[in-house]
């Protein structure tokens, strides 16, 4: 994938989030899913009893100049890399997000397989539509393997749903904007798939297999929009579209199919959150891209759900040198995400 501008960077976003049950006075990991009310306690209007009371969320948020003081650090070890950091970290306990060069646009590059996932569930939701098994493995495989051509599966699938391209672009901006994120730039720009492609798309359901879809990997955000929408998973803000999407996030990572030269792409498929996080269970999307521009980048959205608290984080690294392809294993960019979520992780879940 490519990039514009300066050599952006690796994108992660961590999401964190968590409930307390009540049983055997113990804590236990929430599911964004799981809602509940009761319109006998709502009716009824006597005192509440202790046990009645509310039950505190484990922790209070993390301190927000704590998290900025481990994104500066992060930041400075990756320089020392040669690494340039874009992070932001956001969660409902704050006014802001922490943020180091966080205001900068960035092009998403496969992190946009989440947003897209999302957005086309979030719109097949309204017309009452469920997706096919073959849609449903396409988003899979593009979220689990990275894959391009079932990525184009699922912007075809969205653009069918949505009108066109142009209707697509839209769905992906209302997602975005439904978490807040107002400084977005989703390219109007569709292309015909690419020759890796022609086999499996002809094969698909798709009604026009071989049109042109948006290329949504080039659209443009900011690290503090990635930690918003991150959030927004993490909080289960997209319902069950983002909550089906959040699983597929948790999925153990694998290589894809597509890539046929086996050096063309060195880095471990676990890089970042899969390494740096692996017992809080993260929910990671990487993204990586911007040879032809000369401004590589690379990272991930991740999301973690701990001690009552959700939380989106975004990391993207870029690179003083330019690899020779589009392959973060080239770079320092997954040592400098990597060790950067590993100062966040004891912050965010204490």
């Amino acid at each position: 994938m490519t990039v514009s501008g300066w050599p952006l960077a690796a994108g992660v976003i961590v999401l964190i989030s968590a409930s307390l049950s009540v049983g055997c006075g113990e804590l236990r990991p929430s599911d964004p899913s799981a809602t509940s009310s009761s319109g006998a306690a709502a009716a009824d209007s006597r005192p509440l009893t202790t046990t009645e009371l509310p039950i505190a969320p484990a922790n209070p948020p993390a301190s927000i100049a704590l998290v900025t003081r481990m994104l500066k650090r992060g930041s400075a070890d990756a320089l020392d890399r040669g690494v340039k950091i874009y992070a932001a970290v956001s969660t409902n306990g704050w006014n802001r997000a922490a943020q180091v060069n966080g205001g900068e646009q960035l092009r998403m590059w496969s992190t946009a397989k989440a947003v897209t996932a999302t957005s086309a569930l979030t719109t097949a939701a309204k017309k009452g539509e469920q997706p096919s098994i073959e849609i449903a493995e396409a988003m899979r495989d593009a979220i689990q393997r990275s894959e391009n051509c079932r990525q184009r599966r699922v912007v075809l699938w969205l653009q069918e749903l949505a009108g066109g391209p142009s209707g697509a672009a839209d769905a992906v901006r209302s997602t975005l904007a439904s978490a807040g994120i107002d400084d977005v730039d989703v390219p109007q720009t569709a292309a015909t798939p690419d020759a890796e492609c022609i086999d499996y798309l002809n094969a698909s359901s798709a009604t026009n297999p071989l049109g042109p879809s948006l290329l949504l990997g080039t659209a443009k955000w900011t690290a503090v929009g990635a930690s918003r929408f991150s959030l927004g998973l993490a909080a289960g803000s997209f319902g069950d579209a983002g909550r089906r999407v959040y699983r597929l996030m948790q999925l153990p990572k694998l290589r894809s199919r597509e890539q046929k030269d086996p050096t063309a792409y060195t880095a471990a498929v676990d890089w970042g959150a899969g390494k740096a996080m692996a017992g809080l269970k993260p929910a990671y999307k990487s993204g990586w891209g911007g040879v032809e521009q000369r401004s590589f980048i690379a990272g991930q959205i991740v999301a973690l759900r701990v001690s009552g608290v959700d939380y989106g984080v975004a990391v993207f690294g870029a690179p003083s040198t330019q690899p020779a392809n589009d392959d973060p294993g080239k770079t320092a960019v997954p040592a400098a995400v990597e060790n950067l979520l590993e100062l966040l992780a004891p912050v965010l879940a204490p």
